[in-house]
């Protein structure tokens, strides 16, 4: 038992660095020279009632939906909803509670009541990311993905990068679950 939860802790602390490492790599995909990617890989931009909130991007799978906002996202699958907020443990919510949520603060305050999530919530959330990832580097390449001269050296270290082969290695892990497809990305080598 000892082991398990050793495991998952590692899976949960892999997967932090690398939302927040995402999360930094999607701003620059919003402001892409040819406009804003999300919107072009099929999300959309959902801009609130109160002009003083940030917007936020939807986007409705066959079998899930996703709701991302600057500091996290929500993903709704057949197998339950994951919370995934930015330098926080992944954690299991109801979609029905979130999904009317703008304010970023209201989504971490939320994030704080739900419970622990399951390691293939992990893998579902890995899994998405992946596929996110891969559609970047098909429909624009990761050129774009500079860091400014001044961002930190972990930030650096991943500009025009793609995570898609961090992101499926963590879903297998996760879960044997991980869908066949992300045994070997397509279009992965890194750049």
């Amino acid at each position: 038992m000892r082991r398990l939860v050793a495991d998952r802790e590692c899976l949960e602390e892999q997967f932090i660095d690398l939302l927040d490492v995402q999360f930094w790599l999607m701003g620059r995909d919003v402001v892409h020279p040819a406009g804003n990617l999300l919107v072009a890989l099929g999300l959309t931009r959902e801009r609130p009632a109160n002009p003083e909130l940030p917007s936020r991007y939807t986007m409705a799978g066959q079998d899930e939906f996703a709701i991302i906002w600057r500091c996290g996202l929500l993903l709704s699958t057949a197998h339950g909803d994951v919370l995934c907020v930015r330098g926080l443990t992944p954690r299991r919510v109801a979609y029905r509670c979130l999904h009317d949520l703008w304010d970023p603060r209201l989504v971490r305050a939320a994030h704080s009541h739900a419970a622990p999530c399951q390691p293939h919530h992990l893998a579902d959330a890995s899994t998405w990311f992946a596929r996110y990832e891969v559609a970047v580097r098909a429909a624009a390449g990761v050129d774009h993905r500079s860091a400014p001269s001044d961002s930190t050296a972990e930030l650096a270290s991943h500009q025009r990068s793609c995570l898609d082969r961090p992101w499926a290695a963590l879903a297998r892990r996760a879960s044997p679950r991980a869908p066949a497809e992300l045994a070997e990305p397509a279009g992965s080598a890194a750049t």
